[in-house]
């Protein structure tokens, strides 16, 4: 409900208005719907920059690499020799590295260009509509009047 005299904002269930002090019942309140159909002032798309996001990926990537083909090509050697597999020593270390340095960077710019496909930003009179996500787009809302410093 909105206040008739000053245009505020009130609770439903308010005597008076917080804002100038009028009452309720001398002053007639109107309640004010926002139009579903309303136009957004403006849309914006977040652009998606595929090298940026392999670079930024870059140290964990490296991390990632040098870490799986110690864990993983130590339990490979082990399994090789296990098994009696007539592969070299070095095979399991290499071939998780590869698996790491290739697949961290693929899993990333996947998941960020759906993510970015998906977010979309609704410029409104009154409010801000965003949606983000990354299976599905979730949708918020933040009103301008609710924003406080």
């Amino acid at each position: 409900m909105f206040c008739s005299k000053c245009g505020k904002e009130m609770a439903d269930d308010a005597k008076f208005c917080a804002s100038c002090g009028a009452s309720v019942s001398g002053v007639q309140a109107s309640r004010v719907e926002e139009p579903e159909t309303e136009e957004p002032l403006l849309v914006l798309r977040p652009r998606f920059i595929g090298w940026v996001t392999v670079l930024s990926v870059l140290p964990i990537q490296l991390f990632m690499t040098v870490w799986g083909a110690i864990f993983f090509g130590g339990f490979g050697m082990f399994a090789i020799k296990v098994l009696g597999l007539p592969l070299p020593p070095w095979f399991t270390f290499v071939f998780f590295g590869c698996i790491f340095f290739f697949g961290i960077p693929l899993l990333v710019y996947t998941a960020k260009k759906r993510t970015y496909a998906q977010t979309e930003y609704r410029f409104f009179r009154n409010r801000l509509e965003y949606a983000e996500g990354f299976w599905t787009a979730e949708k918020k809302t933040i009103k301008y009047d609710k924003i406080r410093k």
